[in-house]
């Protein structure tokens, strides 16, 4: 859980799904992030807070409403922003298993 996805919003930002991140969506939504059924079908508002909270590690300041703010008139479902939050989602899923594979390589279990 460490590399960044950039994508273009009202400036570049950079997507990271850290534990923050995860901790952050799971307590505003109730959602397990890593349960593909709890995820694959997110309502607006909850994909605005999960872009939220991949959002989060390079500008704390950044609020709920500045999301909102930055994705207004913009369809985010199907959309470069949907993509990309996939994208990080993935990413961080693969980083994991390989993180995993290397434990038990070293522990032999």
């Amino acid at each position: 859980m460490g590399k960044a996805i950039t994508i273009s919003l009202d400036k570049k930002r950079h997507l990271l799904l850290d534990l923050k991140a995860v901790a952050t969506f799971e307590s505003l939504t109730g959602k397990a992030m890593f349960y593909p059924p709890a995820v694959e079908k997110l309502s607006e508002k909850e994909t605005i807070i999960l872009l939220w909270a991949y959002l989060r590690h390079e500008d704390k300041s950044l609020s709920l409403s500045d999301v909102v703010r930055i994705v207004a008139g913009s369809r985010i479902k199907g959309s470069k922003i949907g993509k990309k939050l996939f994208e990080a989602w993935s990413l961080c899923v693969r980083e994991l298993g390989e993180q995993i594979k290397q434990e038990v390589k070293n522990n032999g279990y």
